[in-house]
C-alpha cells in the first residue's frame, strides 16, 4: 500500500514539475504544447461510425502530441487497460477549431493507434504523458451503467483520474444513449472559463440510437475577459405583470471600469414604446465587481384594456466601454396579451347528412392567431393549426365533413377529416377555447325541425346580426332551406328588481330573494317590492320575455334614488360578524355606474352609525352560465342595472338606505388605491382544469397590513344548482379566501390549508402563474396530503393530478325545479411557508444528505422538433417522465420504469406536436418536479 502511495505521490510532483519547467524554458523542446485539465475538450462521440470531435480551448502549437483511450483508469496502478490513439499535429491549431476524427487521414496531424467503442459503456480520456506518467485532461462517459465511480479500487473497474476529480467541468457523466453530442446552433462564443462550463454541463449534451448522425463540425470563438451578454435571448412576460426582468451578464470580471447601455429597439420591436412606460435605455455599470456577476434591469409593463395579442420587444446591449460582447446581445421579450380577443362562432349551418358548418369571426381591429385554439361540440374537439390566423373583421369556416364543395369566398376553411360529427341533429352547445383553455365563447344551436314540427333532413341556424337575420345560401345543391335563429347561450340565473309588472309578465315562475338573517336564497310567494332584490332560472325559450321585461324597464322613467335596506345578524352566536353573515344583496338601479369608494364613503358620511366593509363584490353570469362573485377594487364601478353585495362587520338591524342621484356626483371620494404599505412582491398559485381556470394570491408585505379578500364563491350557502363551478381558495377555519397578505420578516412556518371544489372530478393542474421578489431562502411547499407528496413551488412550476372528490355537502334548500345540489369539495393540499430562518436551521444536516433527485431544463429551449431532458437519480428507482400540454393533457410518456443512479436524459420528439408551451413532469418516489419547456416551429 505505501508503493502505491509513494507512486500517485511522485505523479503528482513530477506534473508540478513538468509545469514549473515549462513555464521556465518557454516548452521549446520539439515545440510541445503543455496542456492542463479543460485545455482541450470533446464535443462529440460516435459509436456506430467510431468517431470523436474535439476541441482546444487553447492554441496549440506544432508538434504537440494528444492521447485519447477509450480505457478504464486504473488510479492505484497508474495504468489504462484500452485502446490508445495519439494524434501529433503537423501545424498550429487555433483556440476554439473543432477537429473531427474518424478513419479518414487528415493534413492537420498524424496518427498512431485507434479506438473502438465496444459494449454498453463507453468513456474518452485526454491525456497528455512524459513516460510512464498521464497528464489527464478531459473525460467523458455515456452508455450503460456507471462509467466513473469515484469509491472505486483497483479491483472495483473504473476510477476517475485525479487532476480531473478536482476540475467540476472537466469530466462528465452522460446518458445512457450510445451516441452523444454536444449540440449548439451556430457554435459559441465565450472565455475559455465560459466555455468549459457550457461543455462540462450535462444539461447541453444531447444523445441518440440512430445510426445516421451528422458530424459536428462547429467551431467556438474564444474571447479575452471580461465578456458582456445578455443571460439568455429569449423569456416570456404577461401583460398583467408589473415588471419584467432582463439579466446582464460579465464574465470573469477584473473590477476595472467597465458599463454597457441596455436599449429598446423600437424599430425591430412589435410592441409599443407606450407599453413599456417609455422605457428607453439603461446605463449598466460593473466597475468594481470582481467575477462573474448578473444584474437585473426591471422594465414596467403597462396594462391597457386592448386586445393586442402577443408581443415582442427586441433589447440591445450598445457602447461597451471595455471587454467583450458574448453571444446574447439581443433578448427577445414575448409579452402575452390578458385580453380576451372577440372572437365569436357567428354562424352555424347544420344538416343530417354532415354538410355543415361553422363560421368564426374574429371582431378586434387586430390580427388573432388561433393557433392551439379548440372547437368543441358533441363528440369532437377540434383544435385549429399555425395557420389558423384572421385579419380584422376576417372569417374562417370549420366544416363539418371534408367531402363539402365550397362554392363561398370564406377566406379560411378547416375540417378534421373526422367521421365523427362536431354538429348534432338534436341540437347542442359549441365552445371556442383558446390556447390556455379559457372558454372564449360558447352558444347554443336547436334541435334541427321543419316547418311541421318533424326532423328535417336539412336545416341552417344562422345568428342574427343587430336584429338582421343573415342570408344563407353558402352551400352548393341546397335544396328548400328553414332557417332559424342561433341563440346565444344565455339562459341561467338572473337578477332583477321587483315591480308590479312581476304580476302580469311572470305570473306563475318561482323566485328568489336573499335573506340575511337566514344566508341564503329563500322562496317569496308574493310579487317582489320595488327595490328587492330577486333571482330566477330563465330557460332560453323564457329569455325573450325577460328581454321584454327589461326593455320596457329601460324605456321608463330612469331612477333617480338608490334605495336598499342593509343588515347583519350573528347567526351562530359566536359573538361576532364572520363567514357571509352580514353579507346583503343589493341593486345598482341608477342610469349610471357608481363608484365603489364613491358608495363607501357616502354610507359611511350619512349612516356612520352602520359598521360598513370597504369590501364590495359585483355579481355576473360567466360564459358558462354560472354566478360568480368578485370583489371591486375601489378605484372601480358598480355598473348600471347591475347587482351587487355588500358587507357589514357587526350585528345591525335592518337598515333602509336612500341616496339620490346627485350625491354620487358631488361625492370627493379619491379613487386611489388606499393600501399605506410596502409590498415586497408575493406569488399567485393557479388551478386549471379543461374549461375552468382560478388562482389564489399571498401578498408579501414590509409593513403590519394583513388585508384579506373574502372568496364569495367558495361558500356552499352561495351555491346555485346545476351550473359548472371551479373554486379555489385558502381555508381558515368556517371563511375562504383569495388573497392573502403576509409580513415579509415572518419568523415561523406557516401552513395554509388549500380548499378546491368542482361540480366535477378529473384532471386539476396547480402552477406558479407569478412569482415576484420571493427571499431565495424561504421554502414554500405544496404539500398533497393524500400521496404524501411535496411539491417545491418556484417560478414556472406547474403540476397535473388526477382527483375524485369524496366529501358531499347539501348547497341548502332545493331551488326552483332542480334537485338538491351536491357540493364537492375537498381539502387535499396544505401550503407550508417557511421563513429563511426556518429553512436555514438545518443547513448542516442538509449538507451530510446525499444529493438529492434534480431535474434540469431541457436543451435547447425553446426547440424544434427535438429537445433533450435530462435529470439525476440519487440512486436506482421507479421514474416516470411525462408531458403534459399547457392545460394538463398528457401528450407522451417519455419513461416509466426503473432507472440506474446518477445523469439521465432523453430525446422528445415533437414533430407531430403544434407550436405553444409544454410541461414536463418526473416522478421519483413522493418526490415530483415540473418544469416547462417552448415548441417553436
Amino acid at each position: 500500500m505505501a508503493q502505491k502511495l509513494l507512486s500517485n505521490k511522485l505523479q503528482q510532483k513530477l506534473h508540478i514539475a513538468l509545469i514549473v519547467l515549462c513555464s521556465f524554458f518557454g516548452m521549446q523542446v520539439e515545440a510541445q504544447s503543455v496542456l492542463l485539465p479543460g485545455d482541450v475538450v470533446v464535443v462529440s462521440a460516435n459509436v456506430d461510425t467510431q468517431s470523436f470531435d474535439f476541441i482546444p480551448l487553447i492554441d496549440i502549437e506544432r508538434g504537440t502530441s494528444v492521447y485519447f483511450s477509450d480505457a478504464r483508469w486504473d488510479r492505484s496502478e497508474g495504468l489504462l487497460d484500452g485502446n490508445e490513439l495519439r494524434l501529433t499535429f503537423n501545424e498550429s491549431i487555433s483556440a476554439g477549431t473543432n477537429i473531427h476524427v474518424n478513419s479518414e487521414d487528415d493534413p492537420r496531424f498524424s496518427k498512431i493507434g485507434a479506438l473502438n467503442f465496444r459494449g454498453d459503456s463507453h468513456s474518452v480520456l485526454v491525456y497528455q504523458k512524459e513516460e510512464t506518467v498521464h497528464r489527464f485532461i478531459f473525460g467523458m462517459g455515456w452508455g450503460k451503467g456507471q462509467v466513473w465511480n469515484r469509491e472505486a479500487q483497483s479491483d472495483e473497474g473504473s476510477d476517475i483520474p485525479l487532476s480531473l476529480s478536482e476540475n467540476s467541468h472537466a469530466l462528465l457523466s452522460l446518458g445512457e444513449e450510445r451516441n452523444q453530442q454536444y449540440y449548439l446552433r451556430n457554435g459559441a462564443s465565450g472565455t475559455k472559463n465560459m466555455l468549459l462550463s457550457m461543455v462540462g454541463n450535462p444539461q447541453n449534451w444531447r444523445g441518440n440510437n440512430q445510426n445516421s448522425f451528422p458530424d459536428f463540425g462547429t467551431s467556438f470563438n474564444l474571447m479575452s475577459p471580461p465578456v458582456i451578454q445578455f443571460d439568455k435571448s429569449i423569456s416570456e412576460i404577461n401583460e398583467g405583470d408589473s415588471i419584467a426582468v432582463l439579466h446582464i451578464a460579465v464574465y470573469e470580471h477584473d473590477g476595472s471600469r467597465i458599463s454597457v447601455d441596455v436599449e429598446f429597439d423600437s424599430l425591430r420591436s412589435i410592441v409599443n414604446k407606450t407599453d413599456l412606460n417609455e422605457f428607453s435605455s439603461k446605463r449598466i455599470n460593473f466597475t468594481g465587481l470582481v467575477g462573474d456577476f448578473t444584474y437585473a434591469v426591471e422594465v414596467p409593463i403597462s396594462d391597457d384594456e386592448i386586445y393586442e395579442g402577443l408581443e415582442t420587444g427586441i433589447f440591445t446591449l450598445n457602447n461597451l466601454s471595455a471587454g467583450n460582447y458574448g453571444d446574447f446581445l439581443t433578448h427577445n421579450l414575448l409579452i402575452e396579451d390578458n385580453e380576451q380577443p372577440e372572437v365569436i362562432i357567428s354562424r352555424v349551418a347544420n344538416s343530417i347528412d354532415r354538410s355543415g358548418y361553422i363560421e368564426i369571426q374574429n371582431r378586434q381591429d387586430g390580427i388573432v392567431s388561433m393557433e392551439g385554439w379548440m372547437l368543441s361540440g358533441n363528440n369532437l374537439t377540434f383544435e385549429f393549426p399555425e395557420n389558423a390566423v384572421l385579419l380584422p373583421k376576417e372569417t374562417l369556416k370549420w366544416v363539418d365533413a371534408s367531402e363539402l364543395e365550397l362554392t363561398d369566398e370564406v377566406a379560411k376553411v378547416f375540417s378534421s377529416e373526422s367521421r365523427r360529427k362536431m354538429l348534432n341533429s338534436d341540437g347542442g352547445v359549441l365552445t371556442l377555447q383558446n390556447s390556455t383553455g379559457r372558454v372564449v365563447h360558447q352558444v347554443n344551436y336547436l334541435q334541427l325541425r321543419n316547418n311541421e314540427g318533424r326532423e328535417s333532413t336539412r336545416n341552417d341556424l344562422v345568428l342574427r346580426e343587430s336584429g338582421q337575420n343573415m342570408q344563407s345560401g353558402t352551400l352548393s345543391n341546397r335544396t328548400s332551406q328553414n332557417v332559424t335563429t342561433l341563440r346565444i347561450q344565455n339562459s341561467g340565473w338572473k337578477f332583477l328588481t321587483g315591480g308590479n309588472e312581476f304580476n302580469t309578465e311572470f305570473s306563475g315562475k318561482a323566485f328568489y330573494s336573499w335573506n340575511e338573517e337566514m344566508q341564503g336564497f329563500q322562496a317569496i310567494s308574493d310579487a317582489p317590492a320595488k327595490e328587492q332584490v330577486v333571482l330566477g332560472f330563465f330557460d332560453t325559450d323564457e329569455m325573450q320575455s325577460l328581454s321584454n321585461h327589461i326593455s320596457l324597464k329601460n324605456k321608463s322613467a330612469p331612477a333617480e334614488v338608490l334605495n336598499f335596506t342593509v343588515s347583519a345578524t350573528d347567526t351562530d352566536r359566536n359573538e361576532t360578524v364572520d363567514g357571509i353573515e352580514g353579507l346583503n344583496l343589493a341593486y345598482n338601479d341608477l342610469d349610471r355606474s357608481i363608484s365603489v369608494s364613491g358608495l363607501v364613503d357616502l354610507i359611511k358620511k350619512e349612516y356612520p352609525e352602520l359598521p360598513v366593509s370597504d369590501h364590495i363584490y359585483s355579481v355576473r353570469q360567466n360564459t358558462s352560465g354560472a354566478i360568480e362573485f368578485e370583489k371591486l377594487e375601489v378605484q372601480e364601478s358598480i355598473p348600471s342595472k347591475s347587482p351587487f353585495i355588500l358587507m357589514l362587520e357587526s350585528e345591525t338591524p335592518v337598515t333602509y338606505l336612500t341616496f339620490n342621484k346627485d350625491e354620487f356626483e358631488e361625492s370627493l371620494s379619491s379613487a386611489q388605491d388606499v393600501r399605506d404599505e410596502t409590498y415586497g412582491g408575493g406569488f399567485e398559485l393557479t388551478l386549471k382544469t379543461q374549461s375552468e381556470e382560478e388562482e389564489i394570491q399571498i401578498h408579501l408585505t414590509d409593513g403590519v397590513n394583513s388585508e384579506r379578500s373574502k372568496d364569495l364563491n367558495s361558500y356552499p350557502e352561495l351555491y346555485l344548482p346545476d351550473q359548472p363551478y371551479l373554486n379555489f381558495s385558502f381555508r381558515e377555519g368556517a371563511d375562504f379566501y383569495n388573497q392573502l397578505t403576509l409580513f415579509s420578516g415572518i419568523g415561523r412556518q406557516i401552513e395554509l390549508p388549500i380548499h378546491f371544489s368542482s361540480y366535477e372530478a378529473g384532471n386539476f393542474t396547480f402552477s406558479v402563474t407569478k412569482w415576484e421578489q420571493i427571499p431565495s431562502e424561504w421554502s414554500i411547499i405544496l404539500v398533497d396530503q393524500k400521496t404524501d407528496k411535496e411539491y417545491d413551488l418556484r417560478r414556472n412550476f406547474s403540476v397535473t393530478i388526477e382527483h375524485e372528490f369524496t366529501k358531499t355537502i347539501s348547497s341548502g334548500e332545493e331551488i326552483n325545479r332542480f334537485s338538491k345540489t351536491q357540493h364537492r369539495a375537498d381539502e387535499r393540499f396544505v401550503l407550508k411557508i417557511a421563513p429563511s430562518q426556518i429553512s436555514n436551521q438545518n443547513v448542516e444536516e442538509l449538507n451530510d444528505k446525499p444529493r438529492q433527485v434534480e431535474l434540469h431544463q431541457n436543451y435547447p429551449n425553446p426547440f424544434n422538433p427535438v429537445t433533450t431532458i435530462s435529470f439525476y437519480l440519487p440512486q436506482s428507482q421507479e421514474v416516470r417522465l411525462s408531458v403534459f400540454n399547457i392545460v394538463g393533457q398528457p401528450v407522451a410518456v417519455i419513461v416509466d420504469g426503473t432507472l440506474s443512479a446518477g445523469q439521465q436524459q432523453f430525446e422528445w420528439d415533437a414533430t407531430d406536436k403544434p407550436s405553444g408551451m409544454y410541461i414536463y413532469q418526473l416522478e421519483v418516489g413522493n418526490n415530483v418536479m415540473t418544469r416547462k419547456m417552448t415548441l417553436v416551429k
